[in-house]
């Protein structure tokens, strides 16, 4: 009897020592309560102060990890068409979607997709490569556009820039390669740039200020403004290329001219040409002379002077201040 009791006695010393110590286990363990491990567990054939995985671990409920876990080949996630158990901390990959989906607690998010076109490096999100292009609202990349935002309802905005309390900076700026500003919108949505071209139509709805910021008609220029191609005013106008004003002297031959006849004599004016079309308003004509003409020439404007039908006039002198314009 006593020979018997002490086998069994050796036996559970040994088997606690045994357990105590480092255990290989080569067929499976089944336990309906739980399995817990206090020390370093390894499931393959590499040994490190972590958990380390290089077999397979099935769990019908919950497996908890206390420490560093690694797993050496492919790490499957739970994949489905649908979220699984709402649990704080729970990730599933969506099948559906084929994205990695995150429950913060309150719903699941979007961490991570199916591609390794997104870079995301402490408060920088942006893609890794120009091979990989941003669509927000929409699947397809516009023409060649790095991103492209596009409404997802007649009522929706694609971008919205709202400025911070007191901006000084501005809301908006484009530059070309080198960095140099081409437009730029200010904190008071006024618009700048150097240049606006373009090939079709420029609508303003309100006032249009050249080199002036108060404009005071529908168009207003501050300074000098120049046409190759002329300036048409109404619908049915005819192009003008260049208009010129101001005055001049008249200084006909002296003498007395008779009573019906004409006068021939010049005013001065430089830059006309002889097509230009001339308009003249005399001045200081004395009594019994007339206006009869007024013609272009180059560098002056040639006039015809005629005397009254009913006397003869003396002429002498000049007549000063004579107010002229010319349309090319």
């Amino acid at each position: 009897m006593i020979p018997i009791l002490l086998s069994v006695f050796l036996s559970v010393v040994f088997v606690a020592v045994a357990v105590n110590g480092a255990t290989t286990i080569s067929t499976n363990i089944s336990t309906d309560g739980n399995l817990t491990v206090n020390g370093n567990s390894t499931f393959g054939n590499e040994a490190a102060d972590v958990n380390l995985f290089t077999g397979t671990l099935q769990a019908t409920t919950t497996a908890l990890f206390s420490g560093v876990t690694r797993h050496y080949e492919t790490l499957a996630l739970y994949k489905s068409g649908t979220a699984g158990t709402a649990v704080e901390g729970g990730i599933y990959y969506d099948s559906t979607n084929k994205v990695i989906q995150l429950y913060d607690g309150t719903q699941w998010y979007i961490v991570g997709t199916s591609t390794n076109g997104m870079t995301l490096a402490n408060n920088l999100l942006r893609p890794s490569s120009l091979d990989y292009y941003l669509t927000v609202g929409t699947t397809t990349q516009s023409g060649l556009s790095v991103l492209t935002l596009e409404a997802t309802t007649t009522a929706a905005i694609p971008l919205t820039i709202k400025g911070f309390y007191g901006q000084t900076a501005d809301l908006l700026r484009l530059h070309n390669y080198a960095g140099s500003e081409l437009f730029a919108i200010d904190k008071l949505g006024n618009a700048s740039t150097t240049m606006i071209s373009t090939t079709g139509n420029l609508w303003v709805g309100g006032a249009l200020g050249v080199a002036s910021t108060t404009p005071y008609v529908a168009l207003g220029v501050t300074g000098t403004t120049t046409s190759s191609a002329g300036m048409v005013i109404g619908s049915s106008g005819t192009a003008m290329n260049q208009v010129q004003n101001g005055t001049c002297n008249v200084t006909p031959n002296a003498g007395t001219l008779l009573s019906g006849r004409a006068t021939t004599t010049t005013c001065t004016v430089t830059g006309m040409v002889a097509t230009d079309r001339v308009f003249l308003t005399p001045a200081s004509l004395p009594e019994g002379l007339v206006l009869q003409s007024a013609s272009s020439t180059a560098g002056a404007i040639q006039i015809s002077i005629v005397a009254a039908t009913t006397s003869s006039v003396t002429i002498s002198g000049s007549y000063n201040g004579w107010s002229w314009m010319s349309i090319r």
